[in-house]
């Protein structure tokens, strides 16, 4: 969105949001700039496009893997999240995924350990971070 909002000021579209959105680093959260967003849409007089709801969970778990091979989450939050939302109804692409979070909580009662399945879990959420998921 903040490639689109520098075409739109360079195309001759100026609002207060588009300056605002096009001065946002490119890879910043959506869920910190949907406001900004919605907003610069209003003063557009544009209607806010439809978000296709698969699409939508595979880009923000395509976001929670970038977190996790980062660093900032672990391995079981990870698929705690993919299991909480996604879920096992959701896109075929995130099931791997999701499938991780039952297996956590089954550590306890097989015969593995929790290193195994936060490997299982650099292994699932490096090949998902290789997906064109768009």
């Amino acid at each position: 969105m903040v490639d689109r909002a520098v075409n739109a000021l360079v195309a001759g579209l100026d609002t207060s949001g588009l300056r605002d959105l096009a001065g946002r680093v490119s890879d910043e959260n959506w869920f910190e700039t949907h406001d900004l967003i919605e907003e610069t849409f209003s003063e557009l007089g544009a209607p806010l496009p439809q978000i296709d709801t698969d699409a939508s969970i595979l880009v923000a778990l395509q976001f929670m893997c970038q977190q996790f091979a980062s660093g900032q989450v672990s391995a079981r939050e990870l698929a705690k999240w993919a299991h909480a939302h996604v879920g096992h109804e959701g896109p075929a692409l995130a099931q791997d995924l999701v499938e991780l979070d039952d297996a956590f909580d089954e550590i306890p009662y097989i015969d593995g350990d929790e290193a195994e399945w936060t490997e299982r879990t650099k292994v699932a959420a490096g090949a998902f971070l290789q997906l064109d998921v768009l």
